[in-house]
């Protein structure tokens, strides 16, 4: 109950800040269990590797069958292109640009709300300090008092739109991180797969 006295006390500019920390929050979701799917584990990370090395072609496709990955995809496709040796490597650099772009869509959401919480938060201070200003002519203590207290509950948009912003920086460094775990992986299976002889893959 106290909280949502305080969320009232805020004013109008705490209904946005609301509905962007669930957006945060439903986009941290997303693409979390995003990045879970289409993970590897780090045997099966080793094993692919090892299988890449050996130009294990059917062993990688069994892999493929069992639990979808982008680095098995990646080895897949590329040991059943048919293309010469560089268009192959350019294809496959083509294929890690669009994967490594998927990753962080919908990130640049999270930035903007970054950017957006607390200025929201100065807006709703500001408005909160302009109405409270409105008794300054009313030279009385009970009109002092009315000033003093609506500064105070002022701020408390302020204080929201900083946690949210807090809160959206965090999400936004979590997803990061897991992006970077999965840029490291098809990095590996590039460097293994391009190592591989030519009359290898003949």
């Amino acid at each position: 109950m106290e909280f949502i006295s305080l969320f009232k006390q805020g004013g109008l500019v705490m209904y946005p800040l609301l509905f962007l920390s669930f957006v945060s929050l439903t986009i941290f979701f997303e693409r979390l269990l995003f990045y879970r799917s289409i993970d590897i584990s780090t045997q099966r990370m080793n094993d692919l590797l090892i299988y890449i090395k050996e130009a294990d072609v059917e062993h990688i496709t069994s892999m493929a069958a069992e639990k979808y990955s982008d680095t098995i995809y990646l080895a897949q496709a590329y040991f059943e292109s048919k293309l010469e040796y560089q268009k192959k490597v350019q294809a496959l650099e083509t294929m890690v640009n669009v994967k490594s772009m998927g990753y962080n869509e919908n990130l640049a959401f999270l930035s903007i709300i970054i950017t957006l919480s607390p200025l929201l938060g100065l807006l709703g201070t500001i408005l909160g300090i302009i109405s409270s200003f409105k008794v300054f002519d009313l030279q009385t203590e009970a009109s002092h008092f009315a000033i003093t207290s609506g500064i105070g509950e002022a701020l408390i948009a302020t204080a929201f739109g900083l946690i949210v912003a807090m809160l959206a920086l965090v999400l936004y460094g979590v997803l990061k991180y897991y992006i970077g775990r999965l840029n490291k992986k098809l990095a590996l299976c590039c460097v293994s797969l391009l190592s591989v002889k030519n009359d290898t893959l003949m």
